[in-house]
C-alpha cells in the first residue's frame, strides 16, 4: 500500500485477515534498524489470531523511505541511538545529528494522550533507560499499563527461540485486542515486573512490583 504522508508516499505492507475483512487494523511500526518485511513472520501471524489486520510501514529513513530520500526529521519518530540516526536522518555530520536529536523530545506531550497505553521496558535497557520510562508513564493520564522485563536488555521476551515468534509480540497483541474490546476504562493503571520464565504479565507473581523497587514488595 501507499499510503500519503507530507506530501510523499509511504509504504506499508497489509496482511489482510482471511474470511474476515471488515476487521481492526493494528499499524505496527518497526523499530529503526528493521523494515516492513520482517514483521509478521506469515507463518505465524499474530493479529490475525486475534481478529485484527496488520499493516506494517517503512517510515521516514526506514528501507523504502529512505530509498526515496524521505528522512526521519524531530517531529516524526523518537530516538533510538546515534549510528542507525545518521542514515535515518540524512545527517552530514555528527554536529548536525545533535541538533535534530535535540528537538526530538515527548516532554510536555503526555497529557494529549487519550488513548490506552501499553509500555514495555527491558530492565537493563540502555537505549530507553527504565527510569525516563517511569518518567513518561507517571506523567500519563490516559488508560496504561506497564510491563518491566527482568534481566532483559532492548529485546523483551520471556522465552528464547525463533525471534520472529516473540511472546513479547503475542502478549502485546493480546492487550491491543482488550483496549478494542473497551477493558481499559479512565483510571486503569497497572504496572508489572514480568519475572523472567514467569507466567507473563497476565500472572501475579511481579503484580505491584517494580525494577527499581521490587526488593521492597
Amino acid at each position: 500500500m501507499e499510503v500519503p504522508f507530507e506530501g510523499v508516499e509511504l509504504q506499508y505492507n497489509l496482511h489482510l485477515l482471511p474470511g474476515k475483512p471488515k476487521a481492526p487494523v493494528v499499524i505496527f511500526i518497526p523499530g529503526c534498524d528493521l523494515t516492513k518485511e520482517m514483521y509478521p513472520d506469515p507463518r505465524v501471524v499474530h493479529a490475525h489470531h486475534r481478529g485484527m489486520h496488520p499493516m506494517v510501514t517503512d517510515g521516514p529513513g526506514q528501507d523504502t523511505g529512505n530509498l526515496r530520500n524521505i528522512k526521519l526529521t524531530h517531529d516524526t519518530f523518537s530516538p533510538r541511538y546515534k549510528q542507525p540516526f545518521g542514515c535515518l536522518t540524512g545527517a552530514e555530520s555528527e554536529a548536525a545529528l545533535d541538533t535534530i536529536v535535540s528537538k526530538m523530545t515527548v516532554a510536555g506531550r503526555e497529557s494529549s494522550i487519550k488513548c490506552p497505553v501499553m509500555l514495555t521496558v527491558g530492565e537493563y535497557d540502555a537505549r530507553s533507560p527504565t527510569e525516563m520510562i517511569y518518567e513518561f508513564y507517571d506523567k500519563i493520564s490516559a488508560p496504561e499499563e506497564l510491563w518491566v522485563y527482568e534481566d532483559n536488555y532492548h529485546q523483551t521476551r520471556l522465552f528464547d527461540g525463533d525471534p520472529n515468534r516473540a511472546d513479547i509480540h503475542m502478549m502485546g497483541m493480546d492487550w491491543l485486542r482488550d483496549a478494542l474490546d473497551g477493558k481499559f476504562k479512565a483510571g486503569y493503571a497497572r504496572k508489572v515486573y514480568v519475572r523472567s520464565g514467569g507466567g507473563g504479565p497476565n500472572g501475579r507473581q511481579g503484580e505491584g512490583q517494580d525494577s527499581m523497587h521490587w526488593w521492597d514488595k
